[in-house]
């Protein structure tokens, strides 16, 4: 199974937003996995991903069995947790970006002209906040556009 779970709205699927709803409150539910992730790279203070008009965001929502981390920079570490954590990311995509290819960091922080980088990391103290979340962001969308992929890693 997964320590991963990525919601984004608007990028691909033909669920309806319930059903959608639904599916990946059901999968949250059964997220697990035996490793924690590694995070792309925090947003560059010096040179910002939204000062990089040419880029692009995407908000993804996460949810993950791994304990909280106190690492800087890391949602979670590599023990379980009784809860399941919930956030969520907006991540840039750098405008030089070739399909199928991570352009990852070579150091922190990302230069978004180049690399990818997370923005607006945000943690979710409950499930209602996590799915109000999810609910605004599919309310900014045109209603055809309202699709949600979700993504098990592992």
């Amino acid at each position: 199974m997964s320590d991963l779970i990525g919601i984004a709205p608007g990028i691909a699927g033909t669920v309806s937003r319930r059903q959608a709803l639904l599916k990946a409150a059901s999968l949250l539910a059964l997220a697990g996995c035996e490793r924690p992730p590694n995070v792309i790279g925090i947003d560059n203070p010096e040179n910002p991903a939204l000062q990089v008009k040419e880029g692009r965001e995407h908000k993804v929502f996460i949810g993950s069995t791994r304990a909280a981390s106190d690492v800087i920079g890391t949602f979670w570490g590599s023990e379980r947790s009784p809860a399941l954590g919930l956030a969520s990311v907006d991540v840039h995509i750098p405008p030089n970006h070739v399909k199928g290819n991570l352009e990852a960091p070579k150091q922190l922080p990302p230069d978004p002209t180049t690399e990818f980088a997370i923005v607006a990391p945000t943690v979710y103290a409950s499930d209602a906040a996590f799915f109000a979340a999810v609910n605004r962001a599919l309310a900014k969308l045109p209603t055809d556009k309202r699709d949600i992929l979700v993504f098990i890693h592992g």
